[in-house]
């Protein structure tokens, strides 16, 4: 008799424990701002949450003259059940300079977010410099005795190339073998004719390639020199790569945790 009881009693709890769940409740928290830290400004904007699920916008304002990488799986919601993170981002996220990004943040698993409060801790800020220790590489020879070759901790592949009397376009597939930071700036390319003269990449305003350890990119460089001048068909020309491939280590920006509150007019 003892046994069907118990288990009976304990049916009981549990039933009475889950209908004090309202599925459709919504609780909305107070919008709350960190104090500056190396020129970096976070805000968390709309954070709400329900019975199985906490969220928000994380503000993130570059005012530095570096840029920012950003691992969202790192930042801690911490609850009296327990901590959560935020599930890992395919990529991480990267602020430019003067840019500014607001990812949205969501922890699940559990039944126990409606809380009057709770701890965020927003780790996974780092920063790098646009421009790392370069990692030398020979120049290319036009038309190319190879098509791959290595630099530090890239390899590098030719896939593409165009040559016309007065253009000569080249595309390039790299890949990031370090344990840092990898950083392709195609911008930084220049072409050397035979007589020395220099001739800058067409796509000046090319974007940094930000890379981890196996990650992939290709780009494109295009170089353009008059028709008198010399005939890009028949010329022996060099891609020289200055600073187009450069590693640098990731430097954490520490912020403090702050305390996220119901705000009980809009929860109402």
């Amino acid at each position: 008799m003892k046994k069907p009881l118990l288990l009976l009693f304990i049916i009981t709890i549990y039933i009475t424990s889950f209908a004090q769940i309202d599925e459709n409740k919504t609780n909305y928290y107070f919008e709350t701002e960190y104090t500056e830290n190396n020129d970096i400004i976070i805000k968390i904007k709309n954070p709400v949450s329900k019975y199985d699920f906490a969220k928000f916008e994380l503000k993130i304002t570059n005012k530095s003259e570096n840029y920012i990488f950003f691992l969202q799986e790192e930042c801690i919601f911490s609850y009296k059940e327990g901590n959560f993170m935020p599930k890992e981002a395919k990529h991480p996220l990267i602020i430019k300079p003067a840019g500014e990004k607001s990812p949205t943040l969501t922890v699940k698993g559990g039944t126990h977010f409606l809380t009057d409060n709770f701890e965020f801790i927003p780790n996974g800020i780092y920063t790098f410099p646009a421009e790392g220790n370069t990692a030398a590489a020979e120049d290319f020879h036009l038309p190319p005795n190879v098509n791959q070759f290595t630099a530090g901790n890239f390899k590098i592949k030719m896939l593409k190339i165009k040559k016309e009397t007065d253009e000569t376009v080249v595309k390039f597939e790299c890949i990031y073998h370090g344990d840092k930071i990898g950083i392709v700036s195609p911008s930084m390319a220049v072409l050397k004719t035979e007589n020395g003269k220099e001739w800058a990449n067409v796509r000046s305003d090319m974007k940094l390639k930000i890379l981890q350890k196996g990650d992939k990119t290709s780009f494109v460089i295009v170089f353009k020199i008059p028709g008198k001048i010399t005939d890009m068909q028949f010329a022996d020309m060099d891609i020289v790569w200055r600073n187009t491939f450069s590693e640098t280590d990731l430097k954490k920006v520490e912020f403090e945790s702050k305390n996220i509150k119901i705000n009980y007019v809009k929860t109402k």
